[in-house]
């Protein structure tokens, strides 16, 4: 990319966001990493939890370039999660895929999208 809002390709950091523990979290563990993400709300959906949080952009070419960015992560993890984009807002949605509960892996995936966030 040769933007001035790109985003360098993912470094070992990144991709270690993969190698997190995907156990599920009790409730009290879920709400304590919650508080250091104070954007992200946890929903449910039938027997599912997931991460969610909305994201807004001045340009729609930053949208995009942030929807880009997060399926960069999401290749480098193996992990994917539901991306809206509609005009100026990106909606992220996290969910474990292997259980009901959320895990390590979400929310430090949830934390990294923020700052994917920050950086344009």
């Amino acid at each position: 990319m040769n933007s001035k809002h790109s985003i360098p390709t993912l470094d070992l950091a990144d991709k270690q966001l993969a190698a997190l523990s995907s156990a599920p979290l009790n409730k009290g563990e879920q709400t304590e990493r919650l508080r250091s993400l104070p954007d992200w709300q946890i929903n449910k959906l039938e027997n599912a939890y997931h991460l969610r949080c909305d994201f807004s952009f001045q340009r729609y070419a930053d949208a995009l370039g942030f929807t880009a960015n997060i399926g960069e992560l999401a290749e480098a993890c193996g992990h994917y999660p539901t991306i809206i984009t509609a005009y100026l807002r990106v909606t992220v949605i996290w969910q474990a895929v292997d259980n009901s509960n959320l895990s390590e892996r979400e929310f430090a995936l949830a934390a990294h999208t923020t700052e994917l966030a920050q950086r344009r």
